[in-house]
């Protein structure tokens, strides 16, 4: 898919980030049947320090939510 352009409110301190998220079948070991998930993200020149960091941050939280509620089903 090629990029999209997304406007924000309030305006974002950098031009764009491209996201991606790959899942991979876990077909040995301990977690066996299981899905890996890898999640990441490529960021403009523009983006400072903060904001690469808070990304990380909002991945991990997002993606222990996502564990979260898959357990629980």
């Amino acid at each position: 898919h090629p990029p999209q352009v997304i406007t924000s409110e309030p305006a974002l301190s950098f031009s764009s980030v491209i996201s991606t998220i790959t899942l991979s079948p876990v077909t040995a070991g301990e977690h066996e049947n299981s899905t890996y998930i890898s999640w990441t993200g490529q960021w403009s020149s523009d983006a400072d320090a903060g904001v690469v960091q808070d990304g990380k941050y909002k991945r991990r939280e997002a993606l222990a939510d996502l564990a979260k509620a898959v357990t629980s089903a």
